[in-house]
């Protein structure tokens, strides 16, 4: 009896070694080859929500496999940026533009040089930042202003907004700690990301998470790719509610009371680009336009030239992502840099 739980024990210490042996090799070759793949990292912020992990980076894929393969990096800021090694030649630092954004701004779909943040950055010798983070919303850009404001001290300040970001207000703020006279001061993140953020270490474990959300894409797209449903998607377009409101004329009056200039613009629609259906009423970024025109606040118009161009025939984002393509980031920074072409040229 004795025997034969030893030669268990044995072959039970063979077989987890192998395992082992079998991990660390996988992971060796992965390192070797820096095939890291990543999609979109975050982790919990005490103050911010959510925000990017410091001097990282990482192969980025998509579960729909419409982009990816290209190399993301963040700073020592956690910033979205262009691969460490390149810099420019001639800096004015008596010019400094910040960009805020989501997703879009963030812009993790292509290459830093590719999307409009990275082409407009090559366009100018003012200094440029990215400081765009996947679902931040105007709560969010408020928030962030202190720490810009404080650390970059910007000339001007560029700000995105999309069409979920109402939502996105409402839901941030109810979770938001607040002063005695209700103003917020922090939006405490879940937390208890410990060990995500180990896993994150290993190639291994983003080869693995990989893998597990492509599988999940496929099966939960099955039948949605076999509907006609417009990109998968349903679009939002809400009216621009009180508490947005307020967050961004608060961010203009905190912006322009710093010396510098506040630009606004808008995601056009996605679900019109597609259809070509323009004569459905205003749309979220007309909305803006005119609180814009309302409270004198600079605006830049994305929505003629994305109409011209999609009315041509072109495609300005992906077919089942939301995000722009590179066709897309091409039209933005073309239009900011038209608009702006003092700072960009």
């Amino acid at each position: 009896m004795n025997w034969i739980n030893k030669n268990t024990f044995f072959s039970l210490l063979l077989s987890l070694s192998s395992v082992l042996l079998t991990f660390i090799v996988l992971e060796f070759s992965l390192r070797i080859f820096d095939i890291g793949y990543g999609n979109a990292p975050l982790e919990s912020s005490p103050t911010l929500h959510h925000s990017h992990p410091v001097n990282y980076k990482f192969q980025s894929h998509n579960p729909a496999e419409e982009y990816g393969g290209h190399m993301i990096y963040y700073d020592e800021e956690g910033l979205s940026s262009a691969k460490p090694s390149k810099s420019k030649n001639h800096v004015n630092d008596s010019c400094r533009i910040a960009f805020l954004g989501d997703s879009f701004t963030e812009a993790g779909q292509v290459d830093y040089e590719k999307s409009f943040v990275g082409q407009l950055d090559s366009q100018t010798n003012c200094i440029v930042k990215n400081f765009g983070v996947s679902s931040y919303s105007p709560i969010m850009y408020l928030l962030q202003w202190s720490i810009i404001e404080s650390s970059f001290n910007p000339t001007h300040v560029f700000v995105q907004l999309f069409s979920n970001d109402m939502d996105d207000d409402k839901s941030y703020y109810a979770m938001a700690t607040k002063d005695e006279s209700g103003r917020v001061i922090a939006i405490p993140g879940p937390g208890g990301d410990w060990l995500r953020k180990q896993l994150r270490k290993s190639y291994l474990n983003s080869f693995v998470r990989k893998m597990q959300l492509k599988l999940t894409w496929i099966y939960q797209n099955y039948e949605v790719d076999r509907k006609k449903i417009v990109s998968g998607t349903v679009e939002e377009d809400p009216n621009i509610t009180d508490l947005s409101r307020s967050f961004i004329k608060k961010l203009n009056d905190k912006v322009v009371l710093s010396g510098s200039n506040f630009i606004l613009f808008v995601v056009p629609s996605k679900y019109r680009s597609v259809t070509k259906n323009y004569d459905d009423g205003v749309e979220f970024s007309d909305k803006w336009k005119k609180f814009s025109e309302e409270n004198g606040v600079e605006f830049v118009d994305l929505v003629k030239e994305f109409k011209r161009e999609s009315l041509s025939g072109a495609k300005l984002f992906f077919d089942k992502d939301i995000h722009f393509n590179e066709f897309g980031h091409d039209v933005v920074a073309d239009v900011i840099s038209n608009q702006y072409s003092r700072l960009f040229k």
